[in-house]
């Protein structure tokens, strides 16, 4: 018996955990990244009856770029249907760049949308 010997199965177990841990890693960013640019998409659609499409907009891609670190974006990126008291959509799309290993890289377009019943102004 070979005490502190590492067998082969365990070895070759930590190399696959090891795989899909860094695969998580690489990966799952944009999609934080979207999850956060949805929420904030929202909280601002709530304020649509005091800011108007086009200042809305741009707030959305002030912060979008500040705190969910989404690409640059510009107007064309997004897509407004609705009103004050109507049921809306945001509809945005951009791409997200994945950085693999060897140099390569990996676009995934992500589209994140929005649908609420916004608020009257107050």
């Amino acid at each position: 018996m070979n005490r502190g010997a590492v067998g082969w199965k365990t070895l070759l177990f930590l190399v696959i955990i090891g795989a899909i841990i860094y695969g998580v890693m690489t990966v799952a960013p944009p999609f934080f990244h979207q999850a956060c640019f949805k929420n904030r998409m929202e909280d601002v659609m709530r304020r649509y009856g005091s800011l108007g499409e086009d200042e809305m907009i741009h707030t959305i891609i002030t912060v979008g770029r500040k705190d969910c670190k989404v690409p640059r974006l510009s107007y064309q990126n997004f897509d407004f249907e609705g009103d004050v008291l109507e049921d809306s959509v945001l509809r945005c799309h951009y791409t997200e760049v994945i950085k693999l290993p060897g140099g390569r890289s990996y676009e995934l377009k992500m589209n994140p949308e929005v649908r609420i019943k916004i608020p009257a102004a107050f």
